[in-house]
């Protein structure tokens, strides 16, 4: 057994070296996906309050609109007051009412370019948060030097299984997708936590290779 344990060694060695670097890259893309639904969502809010400001803009033309037209009849009744004539009392009228109506349009003229200056800095912000999600974005990879170690692994452990029995080999090959090895962590296997007996332990030790009883992947004892 210590002589297909050599064999093996590396083997256990590229694996577990192997699963750190794809859990670094799961981790890289992960933050990607996060960065993309990130700047998606932003893309939305920035989307929100465009629409939100052409909507006040538009308000404001109509209040504008509505602002001319009250100057308009009240200019109509100054005249109309300044030539004399009958309809007098309807003129102040008039007058009065479009005054009134003057006067608040303009307020709500001023309360509405206080809220179109809220409106932009909402904008201006979201523009903001967007081109920095955008650059989050374009910096959020998966390392080349980790997607180069992991095919150099492949390639590696195809070289590796090259020197295995069949027998070996198939098992190996069965328990590869979950992890062909597990760390032997104090006196337990660091896959399933099962315990390791005193008398496994000291076989692992001699170098002699032997496979979890519970969850059957080969057992590895940490060096040092």
């Amino acid at each position: 057994m210590q002589g297909l344990y050599e064999v093996i060694a590396p083997l256990a060695a590229l694996d577990l070296e192997q699963e750190r670097l794809e859990r670094t890259r799961d981790r890289a893309i992960l933050a990607r996906d996060q960065a993309i639904a990130g700047q998606r969502a932003l893309e939305e809010q920035l989307a929100r309050a465009t629409a939100a400001l052409e909507v006040h803009a538009e308000a404001q033309r109509a209040l504008r609109r509505q602002l001319d037209r009250a100057q308009r009849s009240i200019d109509a009744a100054r005249r109309a007051l300044d030539y004399g004539g009958g309809g007098a009392e309807a003129s102040i009228r008039q007058l009065d009412q479009n005054l009134a109506l003057l006067d608040e349009h303009e307020t709500h003229l001023l309360e509405g370019l206080e809220e179109e200056e809220r409106l932009q800095a909402e904008l201006a912000a979201a523009r903001r948060a967007l081109a920095e999600a955008t650059e989050a974005v374009a910096s959020a990879r998966v390392p080349s030097a980790v997607l180069d170690a992991i095919s150099a692994a492949d390639a590696q452990r195809q070289t590796l299984l090259g020197h295995l029995s069949r027998e070996y080999r198939e098992h190996y090959l069965h328990l590869r997708p979950k992890g062909a090895f597990a760390k032997v962590l104090g006196a337990a296997c660091g896959r399933c936590n099962s315990t390791i007996t005193p008398q496994l332990l000291n076989e692992l030790r001699k170098g002699e290779l032997k496979s979890c009883r519970s969850c059957h992947r080969w057992l590895v004892v940490a060096e040092g």
